[in-house]
């Protein structure tokens, strides 16, 4: 028969430790008591078993856990790890697109100079050919004029 102290001594355990595993199992620590002499416990091979099996249960428990949290922040470390590379693809992305703006603009730009610059052309090409049509109808017969004399370039 053993007495709390030499029981968790034992063990490997603290004292609050066995009373915190009775607690967690829905047990009391009179349940493993096998004598009491005046305030002292004394306990039995059979409720150091007990104990024993209560701990490895434990064990086994914390290992699990400690598993699960190994694979948790195996995942987490993942989807870190996907949030930073779709994080850089958007900032690409948004890159690519203000450039495109960017061109888009210029292009805008560009277009308004060429549909300007055509315009005076075909202004200047009116004017230039109204000119000429008021002058005996164009720079052919007035050649013709000039090389025979003649007012319409016939004989």
């Amino acid at each position: 028969m053993k007495t709390v102290n030499e029981l968790t001594q034992s063990l490997g355990i603290s004292r609050q430790t066995l009373y915190n595993l009775c607690k967690a199992e829905g047990m009391s620590i009179d349940s493993l008591t096998t004598e009491k002499r005046g305030k002292t416990r004394l306990f039995d091979e059979k409720a150091e078993a007990i104990v024993k099996e209560l701990l490895s249960k434990r064990s086994k428990n914390n290992v699990n856990v400690k598993d699960e949290v190994d694979n948790l922040r195996r995942e987490l470390a993942e989807a870190e790890k996907r949030i930073s590379d779709q994080a850089e693809q958007i900032e690409k992305l948004r890159a690519e697109a203000d450039a495109l703006r960017e061109n888009n603009d210029i292009l805008i730009r560009t277009n308004a100079t060429n549909a300007l610059t055509i315009q005076r052309y075909q202004e200047r090409a009116l004017l230039t050919s109204a000119g000429d049509q008021d002058q005996d109808g164009g720079r052919i017969r007035r050649t013709f004029k000039k090389l025979f004399g003649r007012k319409d370039g016939k004989e």
